[in-house]
């Protein structure tokens, strides 16, 4: 079994804790608690990893299967008691992660970070599924996240 998922996690809300130090980050968070938030919405297959070829031993039979190439796709929003400061902490989260496109895990994998969009109407029904009430936040695609066989 593979931990690539949660150092992935691990490694998005490290980069956010060290640039934001001022900043409460947390991995789906409580109700009511305040700071930047990511949760793991959802995952799909990464295309740059699609048709990989299987991996041979000298013999040419079959060693391994390819990893399998996932992106991984978080809501980052930012929640406090104000408005205003709940943009500002956002809008801050949003430039640490355009400033680091690179984000690399302890085990040394490089995965890369984007923003995403999405029409309002998916996003309502997230917040729907979260049971949450609706605010302002941003997609976040990790992609690069390999599972080994």
């Amino acid at each position: 079994m593979s931990g690539a998922i949660a150092e992935a996690s691990a490694a998005l809300v490290a980069l956010l804790r060290d640039r934001l130090p001022d900043q409460p980050v947390m991995l789906s968070p409580a109700e009511g608690a305040e700071g930047v938030s990511l949760r793991l919405l959802h995952l799909r297959p990464d295309a740059r990893h699609a048709n990989r070829p299987l991996g041979f031993d000298p013999q040419g039979s079959r060693a391994q299967r390819p990893e399998l190439g996932l992106e991984l796709i978080y809501l980052l929003t930012a929640e406090h008691g104000e408005e205003m400061a709940a943009q500002t902490a956002l809008g801050a989260a949003l430039a640490v992660l355009h400033a680091a496109p690179v984000l690399e895990t302890p085990s040394g994998a490089r995965l890369g970070l984007a923003l995403l969009s999405a029409p309002l109407a998916e996003m309502a029904v997230a917040w729907t599924a979260l049971r949450a009430t609706l605010r302002c936040g941003a997609l976040v695609a990790v992609s690069g996240v390999e599972l080994k066989p």
